[in-house]
């Protein structure tokens, strides 16, 4: 049985960090009040880029909020980070809540045309020149998803030790489908990262079911750049590879404490660069 991936909001200390942080993302300006009366118009391809990442995060965030062009929110469930820059919202605002329901107004325009988006102190407008949505911005009180400020990102990525690097590895594209397909086909909410039996620096992906009557593995190609210990292994979430539209690179880090593991995984979809920060610890066997 795999047990849940490290959350976030996990650990003592960074909850005494999240208030603090709190208080800076409350002064950030991420409801759209000081984007007033904007027009950018998206071309097909442009607009596909981000109606498909939309679609790939409905599932796991209520909200959608894009703080001077950049999405960066923790999921529901608090595991993962997910940071995306959009070229074209460069210096705009705006949060909607209802992701979901968002996915399904996006989902009637036109994916053919050219997608013009207005955005005032109220409401953000998409028309594809024929059919148009109006959807009211969400007031930052009600956000669930918060925009995390940069001062948050690099507190977290501080935490690593430069010198002790995990992994570095590559995925396929295919290999990042195959993960997301076995992790649902399997009801699995955890995916294993294990040392080869007799080989503490070659490591293999685990993936099962609740009785491990069923797996699924990938070799990793690459030994680890520091021994896994004997006996143990890590579980990280699945959440990251339900981007499986290109390959994926997975940098970890040890943490400075040595006990943890800062994940944080590489793709895009189409144009758009993906960066996704997890945490992982150390299991013994026996535990």
């Amino acid at each position: 049985m795999v047990k849940k991936s490290l959350s976030f909001a996990s650990r003592n200390q960074h909850l005494k960090k999240e208030k603090k942080m709190k208080k800076k993302q409350n002064s950030i300006e991420h409801d759209g009040v000081k984007t007033i009366n904007v027009n950018k118009v998206l071309s097909k391809e442009q607009f596909k880029e981000l109606y498909t990442f939309v679609n790939i995060i409905k599932p796991h965030y209520l909200d959608f909020c894009i703080v001077n062009g950049q999405f960066r929110s923790r999921s529901n469930d608090n595991t993962n980070i997910i940071e995306a820059k959009f070229s074209y919202f460069r210096d705009i605002n705006f949060n909607i809540t209802d992701t979901k329901l968002l996915v399904q107004m996006l989902s009637t325009l036109d994916k053919k045309a050219d997608i013009t988006i207005t955005i005032d102190d109220t409401n953000v407008t998409f028309t594809d020149g024929y059919q148009s949505l109006k959807i009211a911005k969400a007031n930052d009180k009600f956000i669930d998803n918060r925009f995390i400020a940069d001062e948050e990102i690099k507190e977290i990525i501080s935490e690593i030790d430069a010198d002790k690097p995990f992994i570095k590895e590559a995925l396929p594209k295919a290999v990042v489908f195959n993960i997301n397909k076995m992790t649902r086909e399997l009801h699995t909410n955890g995916v294993s990262v294990r040392h080869v039996e007799g080989d503490l620096n070659k490591g293999y992906l685990y993936i099962s079911n609740n009785n491990n009557e069923r797996k699924y593995t990938i070799k990793l190609r690459k030994d680890f750049l520091a021994p896994m210990e004997k006996d143990s292994y890590l579980n990280v979430s699945t959440l990251p590879f339900i981007f499986n539209k290109a390959d994926m690179t997975l940098n970890w880090d040890i943490n400075k404490e040595r006990s943890i593991i800062l994940t944080m995984y590489n793709t895009r979809v189409d144009g758009l660069f993906i960066n996704i920060f997890g945490r992982a610890a150390f299991i013994k066997k026996d535990e």
